[in-house]
């Protein structure tokens, strides 16, 4: 119980502060006006109860001013407190040694010594001026206690056995008055010290924030500035808006820039579709879709490539070659999922390979039968089973619907178990919404996505295509 209610006193004040230094010199100040204020107020009732003095008020008075420095932290008042209670004590000897004469004028000095530590404890370099004041007025109140007692007049019929317990008691104050602050003084040199190493910390932290931070924000801007790039790099939408009925591409990035890409193009009468996935996503896979869109452009233009299988057998030597795949031990074991289609315009015979992604067909006459041309499982790049790729030659008709899409949709973790989507689950939501417009479609697809997410990350680079005929 004694311990909470110290705790209350020593906390009166400070619980809307938030700088740790002065809600330390606030609660010293409460302490120590507790400390030294009951002090006198024991003093009244010896006076009263045993001595039986008609003078027992005055301690009494001078126990509730010192009080009066926790009602002043109360009210906020905390620069007022401190000078206040600084200021106190040399006032209270002041009058003490009028009443105590010349005789005991060195006891009434001495405790000067111990009050002029009071400003150190309660201010430090940061209040200067309340310092330096506080330092000053106890130095001036030593001399002036000199200068005043000869005119101080000595209170007639005082009991000299009362002024022997005031000697007693003004020495025990003394003392209490010394251990209680050379206490709080190597404490607060502990703590000042402490407190100079954690601002220096502070500092050194801070400063390293704000250049993580510009730093971050260097790296988010080029990385903003690369998805620019990226972006005008993909293929334009004019060959699918020319010559086909209906579409849609949904693309969603992980980080900003994407390891998927799309690309359509047009030579001669044959148009192009590409969906692929490169490893990695972010910078890294943006590096490798890069690459990719490059060196399909350059294979597609060679006149010798005639069919799809070959065009993935050109990419995957490539890849081998620019990213030094010699062997299954090397380091660098990059490379790109992908799917291709290519449509005949005038004969209507699409034709189609794929690595590790395949290529889903809703025929026009049926909006829940659909047709699943199965991948190579392997990617382009190095692998350990290498093989040619597969070329699957199929007719294609107005009103077909074909999605091309990479892994990121159904590897997405979420649902009720956190679990993967799966492939099974994202065709069953394909045949649900045959019936909408390509657009309709997109935003159902986006809308089933996030509700399967819920609160999880994102998992992958997302990208679907889906185009009708």
């Amino acid at each position: 119980m004694l311990k909470t209610f110290w705790n209350k006193i020593s906390n009166t004040g400070i619980s809307t502060i938030i700088n740790e230094r002065l809600k330390r010199k606030i609660i010293i100040s409460n302490q120590l006006a507790f400390t030294v204020g009951i002090l006198p107020i024991f003093t009244s009732l010896y006076l009263l109860l045993i001595v039986k003095s008609p003078i027992f008020f005055t301690p009494l008075i001078v126990g509730v001013l010192y009080m009066c420095t926790i009602l002043f932290n109360k009210l906020k008042l905390y620069s007022f407190s401190r000078i206040y209670i600084t200021i106190l004590p040399t006032i209270n000897l002041l009058i003490l040694s009028s009443i105590l004469s010349d005789k005991y004028s060195l006891s009434m000095k001495i405790p000067y010594i111990s009050i002029i530590v009071g400003p150190i404890i309660l201010f430090d370099l940061s209040e200067k001026k309340k310092l330096w004041f506080g330092i000053l007025w106890v130095v001036f109140m030593y001399f002036l206690t000199d200068i005043l007692n000869p005119y101080i007049p000595i209170i007639p019929n005082f009991d000299p056995s009362l002024i022997n317990n005031l000697k007693m008691i003004n020495f025990s104050s003394l003392l209490s008055f010394i251990i209680f602050i050379s206490g709080f003084l190597y404490l607060q040199t502990i703590n000042f010290k402490a407190e100079e190493n954690q601002l220096k910390l502070y500092d050194e932290i801070h400063k390293q924030k704000h250049e993580l931070e510009e730093k971050n924000q260097t790296i988010t801007d080029s990385i903003h500035y690369a998805k620019t790039i990226q972006t005008a790099v993909l293929s334009n939408t004019e060959i699918l808006d020319y010559y086909c009925s209906d579409y849609f591409i949904l693309y969603k990035p992980k980080d900003i820039v994407s390891g998927d890409f799309y690309l359509f193009n047009k030579i001669d009468d044959f148009i192009i579709l590409v969906v692929a996935d490169c490893t990695g996503h972010g910078v890294s896979g943006a590096l490798m879709s890069m690459l990719g869109i490059s060196y399909l452009n350059e294979i597609l233009k060679k006149p010798e490539i005639q069919s799809t299988d070959r065009v993935l057998c050109a990419m995957r030597s490539q890849i081998k070659q620019v990213m030094n795949q010699k062997d299954l031990s090397t380091d660098t074991k990059d490379g790109l999922d992908i799917s291709i289609v290519v449509i005949n315009t005038k004969t209507m015979i699409a034709q189609y390979s794929g690595a590790n992604r395949p290529l889903i067909v809703f025929p026009a006459n049926s909006n829940s039968n659909y047709i699943e041309h199965k991948p190579d499982k392997m990617p382009v790049g190095i692998h350990n089973k290498e093989v040619d790729f597969t070329a699957i030659d199929f007719d294609i008709h107005k009103g077909d619907t074909l999605y091309m899409f990479t892994d990121g949709y159904e590897d997405q973790f979420g649902g009720l178990n956190d679990k993967k989507m799966k492939g099974k689950t994202f065709r069953e939501q394909l045949i649900a919404i045959q019936n909408l417009n390509m657009n309709a479609q997109r935003a159902k697809l986006e809308h089933l996505h996030g509700e399967w997410k819920g609160s999880e990350i994102q998992t992958d680079d997302i990208l679907i295509v889906g185009i009708k005929i």
